[in-house]
């Protein structure tokens, strides 16, 4: 059995320093296969990595090993999870036969919200890169329109709407469709705000239906070539859709992709960032780690089944897991897309 972290780099003895999330990458291998990658501080477990990664430079070298194509892990430490100061990070890999393998690592964890907030200001996308995308936009060649589904209830305040369509408003890409679904209740207590964001921006489109209890996304009713969903009250980066595309562009053979996100929190402040790692089937074995942003081609989505399932409990990951089953390629984003609103 073997176990190896290519990066950060854990064998020269000293500790890693933990200002902000660390993406621990690596790979384990066994005859008889990987059942899991855990990860313990302390002697605690305190997570699991994604297991099942393609690592064709590992495949290289160990071809007669039948598990060595999708041998990868990747799990991103989140710091806020421990407490400030020196601690033990355990890697331990377990093969179905029961042999396990482990790495050790000394981390020095010193991270503060405000590490973060200095992080995004450093790394969003500035008003003269967003124009740089605007300007260059005819030069990609394919330029697939996006329709973003949101399920309107009658809890949904007239705000937060208004903020999820200025974020769309933003957006560097403009082929891009809001489509509102709206239900009995929720049209009687906020319908004419409803009506006053779609009279202002004919990219976002109402759809009304009066004798059910909730809503349902009627896929007929949109243009996109991509599908996706978005809560009221959350909000993209202006970035988000062209750097979609523009990944799109790059990977022809990638049918469904997913961004990294974050959390609105007091004052329109951001934090509780989720780096994820890439794909692995094993973000959707016990719950949702794709989260938000993901687009799905629209015959993907169509083949799935649609998208209304996903107002059932649990929907949205069956949804995805069937997605990805038939998925060519499922990619991932690595940039913080995607911002989930106050609860």
């Amino acid at each position: 059995m073997w176990l190896h972290c290519d990066h950060p780099a854990i064998y020269d003895g000293s500790p890693i320093e933990v200002s902000g999330p660390v993406m621990f990458i690596g790979w384990a291998l066994s005859v008889r296969g990987i059942a899991s990658v855990l990860i313990f501080c302390d002697g605690e477990q305190i997570g699991e990595a994604a297991y099942g990664i393609g690592r064709p430079d590992v495949t290289a070298l160990s071809s007669h090993l039948r598990h060595s194509v999708r041998c990868g892990f990747q799990y991103v430490l989140d710091p806020r999870q421990i407490a400030p100061g020196l601690h033990k990070l355990t890697i331990h890999a377990v093969s179905y036969d029961g042999a396990t393998a482990s790495n050790q690592v000394m981390i020095d964890v010193t991270y503060s919200a405000e590490d973060y907030a200095s992080w995004l200001r450093k790394t969003a996308a500035t008003p003269a890169a967003l124009e740089w995308m605007r300007r260059n936009l005819p030069h990609l060649p394919e330029q697939p329109s996006i329709s973003l589904f949101l399920s309107v209830s009658d809890e949904t305040l007239p705000d937060e709407l208004t903020a999820t369509v200025r974020s769309m408003e933003e957006q560097a890409y403009p082929h891009w469709q809001l489509c509102l679904a709206c239900d009995k209740a929720a049209f009687e207590s906020i319908g004419e705000h409803l009506g006053r964001l779609c009279d202002a921006e004919p990219r976002v489109t109402l759809d009304v239906e009066p004798f059910k209890d909730r809503a349902s996304f009627p896929l007929e009713k949109s243009h996109g070539d991509f599908l996706g969903l978005i809560d009221a009250g959350d909000v993209l980066q202006p970035s988000a859709l062209f750097e979609a595309v523009y990944f799109l562009n790059r990977h022809a053979d990638v049918d469904l992709v997913y961004t990294d996100e974050d959390m609105i929190v007091d004052f329109n402040l951001r934090d509780h960032p989720r780096f994820k790692p890439d794909w692995s089937p094993a973000l959707l074995q016990t719950d949702n780690r794709v989260g938000r942003l993901w687009l799905a081609r629209r015959e993907l989505a169509v083949a799935a089944g649609g998208l209304s399932q996903v107002v059932e409990a649990g929907g949205e990951q069956r949804l995805l897991a069937r997605m990805a089953g038939s998925a060519r390629r499922v990619g991932h984003l690595p940039f913080i897309l995607y911002s989930r609103g106050q609860a």
